[in-house]
């Protein structure tokens, strides 16, 4: 499946396994955690000043934890160019701050 957006991805030079952001593109991203997320469910992403509903697309098991792949969805005009401000910021090695809560599907 072709991507509909570049994505910018952080990478751990230490080989590290923190939980966080791997990457990030104006219609999704992918996470590192603990916790596996069931495929199909849905979560709410606090990403600096803008929240964000997510689809949970996959749940990879990695050493330490899960790669989470996420679908961006219900974003108004607004909020998209915001996101693409923040994907920008992201490309340029900002450090971004992000909170999620699990949702029921």
């Amino acid at each position: 499946m072709k991507r509909r957006s570049d994505r910018i991805e952080f990478l751990h030079s230490d080989g590290s396994t923190h939980e966080g952001l791997l990457d990030l593109s104006a219609t999704g991203m992918a996470l590192f955690q603990k916790q596996s997320r069931v495929p199909g469910s849905t979560l709410t992403i606090q990403l600096e000043n803008l929240t964000l509903t997510a689809l949970v697309i996959y749940s990879q098991e990695k050493v330490g934890g899960y790669k989470i792949g996420l679908q961006f969805s219900g974003l108004k005009h607004a909020e998209q160019a915001t996101l693409e401000g923040l994907v920008e910021k992201f490309s340029r090695g900002t450090t971004l701050h992000m909170a999620l809560d699990a949702h029921r599907s």
